[in-house]
């Protein structure tokens, strides 16, 4: 009986390390599994975050060729300017409608001249007139939009935005 009990004792030591090798073996691989994800994750991120860059860097691209489309419109004093503006620059007309509606189309125009941020030397050569009519437009305008004089003009149409 005695040596039955101690086999039995010897049997429940090895079974109880068996379980103690298998919990550290289990541990072990656990632990080389959540680095390993960890890992895989950091990558994901990160290639989360150069996507987003690239993204970011293509849009900036196309909105400079779209800017550079429509200075190239307005330089040429195409009909199209207008339209092509719209698309770049999406519900500036509106907010520019909103402060005045009577607003006339020609005046829209000047307004993304001025968004645009060309010079009055630039808008007269452009459109073939003077710049001291470019600068009344430039009067008659803040008139009607009721931009004080201390207020710059361009950073009128900047806040707008």
């Amino acid at each position: 009986m005695e040596g039955f009990i101690s086999e039995t004792e010897i049997d429940a030591q090895r079974h109880k390390n068996n379980v103690l090798v298998i919990i550290i073996i289990s541990i072990f691989v656990f632990s080389v599994l959540g680095i390993y994800a960890w890992k895989i994750i950091g990558q994901l991120r990160s290639g989360k975050k150069e996507l987003r860059y690239e993204a970011e860097e293509l849009e900036i691209q196309m909105q400079d060729t779209n800017l550079e489309e429509v200075i190239e419109l307005a330089r040429k004093n195409d009909p199209s300017f207008l339209d092509v503006f719209k698309e770049v620059y999406p519900g500036f007309i509106e907010k520019v409608l909103a402060v005045n509606p009577d607003i006339e189309n020609s005046d829209l125009v000047f307004c993304a001249m001025l968004k645009l941020h060309l010079t009055s030397k630039e808008i007269a050569s452009y459109t073939f007139v003077q710049p001291r009519s470019i600068q009344q437009k430039k009067y008659r305008l803040r008139k009607k939009l009721n931009i004080p004089t201390e207020i710059d003009i361009y950073q009128f149409f900047d806040n707008l935005m």
